[in-house]
């Protein structure tokens, strides 16, 4: 499903160069690497601020929201930002988009494997469908708001605070609906 996206999103590249299916490899790669520092901060959530997937309701929207999706959208966000000097020497808001897209895939990329091999298949189907796009999308949409607030020289900070704030709400529903769903079906997720 990587390899999809990962075509998808090339050919919409608004000049095709001839590094053009080779570059994105980089954000890509740096998404990947975003995974790493995300699970530093799940052991700190859960064991020092006590978010646990299996918290009642509504200590369960802390955890989906203030956990799950703060820790995710953040780290991939700071992954993106290793590309910021050089997309803001290109100047083309498009390509910090697409640049956030590419380390949103690869952070699914590396989530996704994780899922495979601990449920043995059973959430792959689900995460298959939907959750490369719904990272690529989110990280795309985030990484371009703070591209365009840092090209601003931070004129619009509102205007990023609201995007991030809106990533993380729909991050976190996402996982919050896949989980109740999933679990509805009895499978773990």
């Amino acid at each position: 499903a990587v390899g999809l996206w990962y075509g998808i999103l090339v050919q919409h590249r608004s000049r095709p160069g001839r590094w053009r299916w080779a570059a994105p490899v980089l954000p890509l790669m740096a998404g990947v690497a975003s995974i790493w520092p995300t699970l530093s901060l799940v052991a700190f959530q859960e064991q020092q601020l006590g978010l646990v997937q299996d918290a009642p309701f509504p200590h369960n929207l802390w955890y989906y929201f203030g956990g799950v999706a703060l820790r995710e959208e953040l780290c991939k966000l700071a992954f993106f930002s290793l590309f910021l000097p050089w997309l803001l020497r290109r100047r083309e808001p498009g390509l910090a988009l697409l640049t956030g897209a590419f380390v949103g895939l690869g952070f699914a990329l590396e989530e996704n494997l994780d899922y495979y091999d601990s449920s043995g298949g059973g959430v792959v189907w689900a995460r298959f469908i939907t959750a490369n796009f719904m990272h690529a999308g989110l990280t795309g949409l985030a990484g371009h708001a703070l591209y365009e607030v840092v090209r601003g020289r931070f004129a619009r900070v509102g205007d990023f605070v609201a995007a991030l704030l809106g990533v993380i709400a729909m991050h976190g529903l996402y996982d919050l609906v896949l989980e109740e769903s999933l679990a509805d079906l009895g499978v773990d997720f």
